[in-house]
């Protein structure tokens, strides 16, 4: 099985952070300690990496100010949106943004 990791990058994530984030943003990185992005990507990813064929998690994003609804992006240039064309529920999720 695939198992690809979809993360938002839309505003909701700044105004979100303002109310439970200390003010910042939840893709934030200057704050000295994890966001809240990265603690929940820690935990999704031990806990998928064993459910996955080969240990790799392709992560894309969506909701950006270039793709905005209608497309996602990969996180890594190198990783191709053809991984996309697995199995999963994540995938599912995925797939209906492009």
């Amino acid at each position: 099985m695939c198992v690809p990791l979809g993360i938002d990058y839309t505003i909701s994530n700044k105004l979100q952070g303002q109310n439970t984030f200390e003010g910042h943003g939840l893709h934030d990185l200057d704050t000295g300690k994890a966001n809240p992005y990265q603690e929940v990507i820690c935990i999704m990813g031990e806990t998928l990496e064993p459910l996955d064929d080969d240990g790799i998690i392709p992560c894309f994003g969506f909701g950006d100010r270039v793709v905005k609804d209608q497309g996602i992006f990969p996180l890594k240039k190198e990783v191709p949106l053809s991984l996309l064309q697995c199995t999963g529920i994540l995938a599912f999720t995925l797939i209906n943004y492009i």
